[in-house]
């Protein structure tokens, strides 16, 4: 997500922020987020969680970061990115560590929400800085080390996050999961010194356009999750009214602050029709990211009994196929075009079937690691470039507002998948664990397909938007 001002940062600024310690902001979120998806059945187990607890301890983080981003970058351009930034790494360490120190479930759900909040206000810096470094060739490195944070990110999360929950340092248990987050986050914060950083000039930020857009997606999501432990009362459908209402509410605003020409989190002369078309992919796709993750890690404990160090070694597979596609799809996206995107969604597809197919007969897992490494493999090809070229249906100018329109779809498509996928997979899983993993891998294997159809719809857009203009 690039900031709308395209202006490279002061000397200073480049100088104060070397691209590692930038992106180690990059590499701590995306750590986080894996990490915490692959313990969640051992928070299960030590706190004695029910589903809607587990799923808003994945969700809570999801909903506020995504519905956070736009508000982050606009800080970041009032306030100064470097400020920020620090400030966002700073906040990220204190929630890490109120995490790790909750006495309870409620706790741990608010610490995760605060360090969404967290995320959102240092993810949004991270691109800027990357964006405006003044050396093309410097820049061009530091886009290339966001892609290696992000996927490195992705890998050691399940490894480490269950190495250290099996290791259970000082008879800590599920909380040393959190102690690199507090570590790297902290000597971060030090490193950028925001109390010294300079200020920014951007434009203000409309407090109630934020307000409106976190309070409807939490309305939206909240009943998918407790629904079932509320039992489906009628009054339910209340909240997803009130969320439609809510978004319809939030859009006028920004109609009527870009006609005013005053603060608009989102500017909507962007809502093209390829775009549109573009961000509805992104977020079916984004909703079978994080529920893929919490599902696979639910089974291979309940299925399969594995302790998290196995069970993260098995998760490994996708992780291998995942780096594989991420490193190496540049070459294969050069040669095939967008083509790879609906050849990646389609594999997607057929992975998640095998996978349903495979644990419905009682597979082994030997037998299943080649298909999990289908499926990493095809989340790799999709990931970073369904983002990119999203981005691209738009002309270059607007490339930083339409990239923090689309990583706020991502995000948010990641807490209702787990919303959505999980609540079908807990309402089964107590009486059939098997079949419940089965049919969720079924409605997985829906979601990719659905992508493969909506991709011909806008992919033939020239990038840079020229036929949108």
């Amino acid at each position: 997500m690039h900031p709308s001002t395209t202006a490279p940062l002061p000397a200073r600024t480049a100088a104060a922020l070397p691209i590692p310690w930038v992106m180690l902001g990059t590499f701590i979120v995306t750590f986080d987020f894996f990490a915490i998806n692959v313990t969640v059945p051992t928070l299960r187990d030590a706190l004695a969680a029910d589903a809607a607890q587990l799923q808003w301890v994945v969700a809570a983080f999801g909903l506020l970061y995504g519905a956070g981003l736009i508000a982050g970058s606009r800080l970041g351009e009032r306030h100064g990115v470097e400020r920020m930034f620090g400030l966002g790494l700073a906040l990220f360490a204190l929630a890490s560590l109120a995490a790790a120190a909750a006495p309870g479930l409620a706790w741990l759900i608010g610490a995760r929400a605060v360090q969404g909040v967290a995320a959102a206000l240092l993810t949004p810096q991270v691109l800027a800085i990357a964006g405006r470094v003044p050396d093309a060739a410097q820049r061009q490195r530091a886009f290339v080390a966001y892609g290696a944070a992000l996927g490195f990110g992705a890998a050691l999360g399940p490894l480490l996050g269950a190495a250290l929950v099996e290791a259970n340092p000082m008879g800590v248990g599920w909380r040393a999961v959190f102690a690199p987050q507090v570590l790297l986050a902290g000597a971060a914060a030090l490193r950028v010194q925001p109390w010294r950083a300079p200020g920014g000039r951007g434009a203000a930020l409309d407090g109630t356009s934020v307000l409106l857009l976190m309070l409807s997606t939490m309305a939206l999501v909240a009943p998918l999750i407790e629904g079932q432990r509320l039992g489906w009362p009628s009054w339910l459908l209340v909240l997803p009214v009130m969320a439609a209402l809510g978004l319809v509410v939030f859009w006028d605003r920004q109609r009527s602050l870009a006609w005013h020409h005053g603060p608009a989190l989102v500017d909507p002369a962007l809502m093209q029709r390829p775009f549109v078309h573009a961000l509805i992919t992104v977020l079916v796709f984004y909703c079978s990211n994080a529920s893929c993750i919490l599902i696979v890690s639910l089974w291979l404990r309940s299925i399969y009994e594995l302790r998290p160090i196995a069970a993260a070694a098995v998760y490994t597979a996708m992780s291998v196929g995942f780096i594989a596609t991420t490193f190496g799809g540049r070459a294969w996206y050069t040669r095939w075009g967008d083509r790879l995107l609906v050849v990646g969604a389609v594999a997607l597809a057929l992975g998640q079937l095998g996978i349903a197919w495979q644990l419905h007969a009682g597979a082994s897992l030997w037998a299943l690691l080649p298909t999990l490494l289908l499926c990493g493999a095809a989340f790799g090809m999709l990931m970073s470039p369904l983002v990119a070229r999203a981005v691209g249906t738009l002309p270059l100018a607007r490339a930083g507002l339409a990239g923090g329109v689309v990583v706020t779809v991502q995000w948010l498509g990641n807490a209702l998948g787990v919303a959505v996928l999980g609540t079908v997979y807990f309402a089964l899983a107590p009486s059939a664990s098997a079949q419940a993993a089965a049919l969720s891998h079924v409605l997985l294997a829906a979601l990719a397909a659905a992508v493969a159809l909506l991709l011909p719809r806008w992919i033939d857009t020239p990038l840079g938007g020229d036929s949108a203009r």
